[in-house]
């Protein structure tokens, strides 16, 4: 390397041209890392659908489902009066401020108990 500004400024983009391609193989393998993981969990509820449909209930996977499910309601019973009690402690502040707060205040809490109904079931 030279001492130079042009041999600095020379060195700059070299290392800045590394950096950027380092930058696109990271982002290339997070991208890839994402699609083995979709593909994975697809192939896992492809296979508890199946062990569903024939009924196979000896099915290790059936049965962790079955068990996901139950844990999954019980937990969401269980904090059913805490997010009852936070809405309604919330409420009051949230409804005087300015918009576009109350509608987006509004917006998350419909998205989440759509979000509660359809993984656990109607809910109270």
């Amino acid at each position: 390397m030279t001492d130079t500004p042009q041999g600095s400024s020379k060195t700059a983009e070299a290392v800045k041209g590394v950096a950027k391609q380092a930058s696109y193989v990271a982002v290339g393998m997070g991208i890839l890392a994402v699609q083995a993981a979709k593909a994975r969990r697809q192939q896992i509820i492809d296979a508890a659908e199946s062990d569903r449909v024939t009924g196979d209930r000896l099915s290790p996977l059936a049965d962790a489902h079955d068990y996901a499910v139950k844990l999954g309601k019980g937990i969401d019973s269980s904090l059913d009066p805490v997010i009852k009690a936070v809405d309604s402690a919330l409420e009051p502040l949230w409804r005087h401020l300015p918009e576009p707060v109350p509608s987006v205040v509004q917006h998350g809490l419909k998205a989440r108990d759509g979000l509660r109904t359809h993984l656990f079931g109607s809910h109270t």
